[in-house]
């Protein structure tokens, strides 16, 4: 598997640097996330933890994958920016909402 930088973009007020990248993987499936956040992880000597893979694409037929990544400056950054918070379901709104009945044909 070898990769090649295409674009890179510095984001200071979010501390990434946001990649788009190549990679080539003859005679193999489409990468994996874990597998691509490794390779990148290495090319600019950062840990895993700060690697956020963003989308993996490629062409039917192709061997070449193009991949957009997120690399944080820290992995606060990356628990900060990178990833949405979901809010709890409330557990009693939902047990005392009685589920819609059903018509009657």
């Amino acid at each position: 598997m070898e990769l090649t930088i295409t674009h890179e973009k510095k984001a200071p007020l979010l501390q990434r640097t946001e990649v788009t990248a190549v990679v080539q993987h003859p005679g193999v499936a489409t990468p994996s996330h874990a597998s691509v956040a490794k390779a990148v992880a290495h090319h600019y000597k950062v840990e895993e933890a700060v690697v956020q893979i963003k989308k993996i694409h490629d062409a039917y037929g192709t061997t070449a994958t193009t991949v957009d990544a997120h690399i944080y400056a820290t992995p606060d950054a990356y628990q900060h920016f990178g990833t949405i918070a979901k809010k709890p379901k409330k557990q009693e709104e939902a047990a005392q909402q009685p589920a819609p009945a059903k018509a009657k044909k």
